[in-house]
């Protein structure tokens, strides 16, 4: 979703369907990475491994710290 929202909203809609399929499937961890925005918190990146995503990337060439 990078760029589509703001980081508060990417972060809660991910998070929704990987629970969402963690519900469905059954598994504890969700085989495959997601490619969030950067984040701008240790809490979003805690978020989102505790939702159940296997790896968690980001895209440095876009990392800007300013």
């Amino acid at each position: 979703t990078g760029g589509c929202f703001n980081h508060q909203k990417e972060n809660e809609l991910v998070s929704e369907i990987l629970e969402s399929i963690r519900k469905h499937t059954g598994l504890t961890r969700i085989p495959g990475t997601i490619l969030p925005s950067p984040a701008k918190s240790k809490d979003e990146i805690q978020r989102y491994y505790d939702s159940g995503i296997q790896a968690l990337g980001f895209s440095m060439e876009i990392w800007d710290e300013k």
